[in-house]
Formats: C-alpha cells, sequence, structure tokens
C-alpha cells in the first residue's frame, strides 16, 4: 500500500436494487389480483419508478481519498467536486461502528444532533471532530483494516 495516499469508493448494497424491485412486483401483483387493474396505467409508471431509482442507485458512490494531508471526499452525484478535511483541523479521529438507520435514518448524507454522515454501505466509519466547530463528521469504510494501516502507518490514528 503507498504511505502517501488511500482511496476507497463505495456504492449502494445491491440489496436495496432487490428489495425496491421486489416492492414493485408485489404492488403489481397485488392491484393485477385483488383491486382488478386489467391495463397498463399502474405497470408503466411502478416499472418507470424502478428504473430511475435503479440509475439512482447505480449512480450514488461514496468516494474517499486519504492523504498525509487530509481526507477528500465526495458522495456522488451530491458533490461534484471532492470536500477536503486537513488533519491538523481535525481531532478525535477513530475508526466507530455506527447503526445507519437507528443513529442517522439511514445511508447517503444524513445529519443527526448536530453530527454529519456520509455514508453508502455497511456500518463502518471514519469519525473525526473539527477543532473549530466541534462538529463531528462521520464518513463510511469500505475496508477497515486498509483505512486503519493507512492511518496507523502516517501517524494519524494512535494504537489502542
Amino acid at each position: 500500500m503507498n504511505n502517501t495516499n488511500y482511496r476507497e469508493v463505495q456504492r449502494i448494497d445491491p440489496i436495496w436494487i432487490l428489495g425496491t424491485f421486489a416492492f414493485i412486483n408485489i404492488l403489481n401483483y397485488l392491484a393485477f389480483m385483488y383491486l382488478d387493474v386489467r391495463n397498463n396505467d399502474v405497470f408503466y409508471p411502478t416499472y418507470s419508478m424502478f428504473i430511475l431509482l435503479l440509475l439512482a442507485y447505480l449512480l450514488i458512490r461514496l468516494e474517499t481519498i486519504y492523504t498525509t494531508d487530509g481526507i477528500q471526499y465526495r458522495l456522488f452525484p451530491f458533490h461534484r467536486k471532492f470536500r477536503t478535511l486537513n488533519w491538523r483541523d481535525l481531532h478525535q479521529i477513530e475508526i466507530v461502528k455506527i447503526r445507519p438507520i437507528r443513529d442517522f435514518g439511514g445511508w447517503g448524507i444524513r445529519k443527526n444532533k448536530g453530527n454529519t454522515a456520509f455514508t453508502a454501505q455497511g456500518n463502518m466509519t471514519l469519525s473525526v471532530t473539527e477543532i473549530k466547530s466541534g462538529r463531528k463528521i462521520f464518513i463510511g469504510i469500505k475496508h477497515k483494516e486498509k483505512t486503519e494501516q493507512f492511518l496507523l502507518a502516517n501517524g494519524i490514528l494512535s494504537h489502542g
């Protein structure tokens, strides 16, 4: 691993795509069987909605670049440019496990009690606190061990 940079890319968990497709099929089945809908007035809008959701799921990704100077991150397509947090402007840097649904109401860009989370999947995050504002930011981690290894090797994260 290069000690000057480490990059991760997270995408939405495919289970959400399958779950959405199953939900839409169940709605269509119920409309067909119990509401006696026999035309395409229900089917086309629901499948159109699925295609739009599928495109959104496929586009959304959390990109994180760890460098010796700081973290660059973006949750595309909501952030077109990377946002940067410099290590010197942060304290209390730690890897923590969160409960995305309970703590933040899900994945994506989420706020709760002055804290902000940028997550795409999973429950492991890098938690950092800004020195000036005291605001906590949680950035999703895909590979905990690799991230931890990079942060330890560069003296950003202390052992323990």
